[in-house]
């Protein structure tokens, strides 16, 4: 039986509410993610033109790509501490997030396959995309572990800086998620699915600003990755609330 519709009004006020809450969270933190956007520009101007004249080079010179393993399905065990980095953990909006449908792998995988272990910090790119709808393709997105072990999986590239002294990984993943270097992806090639070839990104020309600047921008960009983490967790939360809300609204404990 339904509660009275004062009750019901009383109810959704309080679900409106709340709603409210946690569609200014997510506004937020997409302002932020637009900041550091505005910072790039600001400290380097936009690097398809390069304004400011910087030495610029394809990205070969710097970088080289590696990519992952073929893990197996068959491979997959039900919770360990070392879990398989897939395409699918690299989200549309840039964001690095291996909680998201988690395949873990035996722990001894940790030490047999080391070579294909990723660190804090590591820069790794979507290599395949769907053909009808490209999301993810060579966008790139910076590895959080959280303490665990995570290996790289088949058509996941794992960019190797080998030149330190001008490139920096903060810099860099936001140079490749501007939008001139996307004009590689005319290079993809498939049916169902898009494949990018490792030739075809390292042919990207590079702007390499002086690494002073690029240290600042890492500061700057350290100080928004810690508003987004508190903005997250706040959304997290709220999202929580939210459910917790609902449920006590259809159980009639609200």
């Amino acid at each position: 039986m339904l509660p009275p519709l004062a009750e019901q009004r009383r109810i959704a006020e309080v679900l409106d509410r709340a709603e409210v809450l946690r569609a200014k969270r997510r506004a937020v933190l997409a302002q932020l993610d637009s900041l550091t956007q505005s910072i790039f520009l600001d400290l380097f101007g936009d690097p398809a033109t390069n304004p400011k004249g910087w030495r610029s080079d394809k990205l070969a010179a710097c970088c080289d790509l590696m990519n992952g393993f073929a893990f197996r399905s068959s491979d997959y065990v039900e919770l360990s501490g070392t879990l398989n980095c897939r395409m699918s953990n690299i989200r549309p909006n840039g964001e690095f997030d291996i909680d998201y449908n988690p395949k873990y792998l035996p722990d001894h995988f940790a030490q047999e396959y080391k070579n294909y272990a990723l660190r804090d910090g590591d820069v790794i790119i979507a290599m395949t995309d769907m053909a009808t709808e490209p999301k993810i393709l060579g966008v790139p997105t910076v590895v959080m572990t959280k303490g665990k072990t995570l290996l790289l999986n088949q058509r996941v590239g794992k960019l190797v800086i080998e030149d330190h002294d001008s490139l920096l990984f903060s810099y860099l993943k936001q140079l490749l998620a501007q939008p001139y270097v996307k004009y590689y992806q005319r290079f993809a090639g498939g049916g169902v699915q898009i494949n990018l070839g490792k030739g075809d990104l390292l042919s990207v020309n590079v702007v390499i600003p002086p690494s002073a600047l690029q240290h600042e921008f890492a500061r700057r960009v350290g100080a928004v990755e810690k508003l987004k983490t508190a903005q997250r967790a706040s959304l997290a939360e709220l999202d929580a609330l939210f459910a917790s809300l609902q449920h006590r609204a259809f159980r009639g404990e609200l």
